[in-house]
This record gives structure tokens, sequence and C-alpha cells, in this order.
């Protein structure tokens, strides 16, 4: 902390990120990754396997360092979570981002909270919140978008079907607009609950079912043998 990762060899050894731990928070505080020449190179991260959770928050990255992360989630399928708040995106950074959106398959946490962005960059996030299936929490608190985002957002929903937690805390939108998001994810974990206990109640008649199975099973076995003993008894009483 203090001095960033400036010049640090070990995080520019790509070997040590393929094997590296499932969870890794990149050593960035104060002095930011401005420079890095590990962090451009993304071949790292598309061919680590063993990687879910990615934190790099308040890392001072830029647009730049927002594309790299961009083009390794199109060829990375581990990274689960995605912690990238307190940065600057900025628009350049979101658009690379919304197109890894539309082909990665693996990210369900994106957290882009307070990264400098601004109207129409809601729309951009949209288009990608259409396609993309995986994702089922995002977080851009903190971003100043317009009523046009909103819209767009609300409108996204319609067609997305994973997404369940949207956090657009204090992003500029209209009353009216942060009203309909909340109550259109409502209504989806509304859905889903009521899905589910049927589901549920099918697992637990099964569960059931096998048991009483299982129960028949052993009283038909010891009847049989009960039989065979009393059939012993019988020959050995003749005999």
């Amino acid at each position: 902390a203090g001095g960033g990762v400036e010049g640090q060899q070990g995080p520019d050894d790509s070997r040590r990120w393929k094997q590296q731990s499932r969870t890794r928070r990149r050593d960035c505080a104060g002095g930011g990754v401005e420079g890095q020449q590990g962090f451009d190179d993304s071949r790292r991260w598309r061919v680590n396997k063993a990687l879910t959770t990615l934190d790099v928050g308040n890392c001072d990255l830029g647009q730049r360092h927002f594309a790299v992360l961009a083009e390794a989630l199109k060829a990375n399928m581990s990274l689960t979570t995605l912690k990238a708040q307190f940065n600057n995106c900025g628009p350049g950074g979101l658009a690379a981002l919304a197109e890894a959106l539309k082909v990665n398959k693996s990210l369900i946490t994106l957290d882009i909270r307070s990264n400098k962005l601004g109207p129409g960059d809601g729309i951009v996030l949209a288009s990608a919140l259409k396609v993309n299936q995986s994702l089922a929490t995002l977080d851009i608190l903190g971003n100043k978008f317009g009523r046009a985002d909103g819209k767009a957002l609300w409108e996204a929903l319609m067609v997305n079907t994973t997404l369940t937690t949207l956090n657009v805390a204090r992003s500029i939108f209209t009353d009216r607009m942060h009203t309909l998001v909340a109550n259109c994810l409502d209504q989806r974990k509304a859905i889903r609950s009521a899905e589910a206990q049927p589901e549920e109640a099918e697992a637990k008649a099964e569960g059931e079912n096998k048991v009483g199975a299982v129960a028949m099973a052993k009283a038909a076995a010891k009847a049989k043998a009960n039989a065979e003993e009393a059939k012993a008894r019988e020959a050995e009483a003749k005999a």
C-alpha cells in the first residue's frame, strides 16, 4: 500500500497469475496502477482458470485499464465477481466492458460504483444487459446518469432474465424511474420464488417416495427372511 505496484516483477509474471488462488486483491492502494506493463498484458487474465473474484476497487484505473479487463472477460470463463468501484472507467472503458458482457457467460457480480459515468453511458450498459444472461448483481451507484439512461435500463430489464439486484442509488435518475426499476426487480424475485416452490415440493415428494420405497424393500426382505426361516424350522421338525 502507498507505493502501488510500480515495477513489481511478481504481478507481471503470468505464471504466478495462472496458479494463484481463487480471490485476488490487486495491491494498488495509493500509487495506482498507471503505467503498469503487467496490468496491460491481458493474456494472463484470459488463461487464468482458478480466479473467481477480482478486486481492483479504488486503484486509480483509467479507461485503458478497463479496456484490458474487458478483453480478458471476453475469454475468461472462471471469474464470477469483479469489483472495480471508485475508479475512472469513463465512456471508453464502459463501452469496452459492455461489449465484453455480451459474450462473457461467467460473471455474476459487477461493481462499478462511482466510476465517472455520465449521460448516455447507461444506454450503452443497457444494450449489454439485453444480451447478457449471467449477471445477477450490478452496482452502478454514484454515477451521473440521465433520464434516458434510466429508461434504457428499465427497458433492458424487460428483456434480461437473470439480473435480480441493481443498485442505482444516487445515479440522478428521476424518482419515477427509480420506482419502475425497483418494482421490476421485486416482481422478478417474486416470480422466481413462486416458480421455485413447486420444484422444492416436487423434490421433497421425490425424496419421501425414495424413503418409502427403501422402507418397503426392507420390509419385503425381512418378510422373505422370516418365511425362509419358518420353512427351515418346519423341515427340521419333520426330519
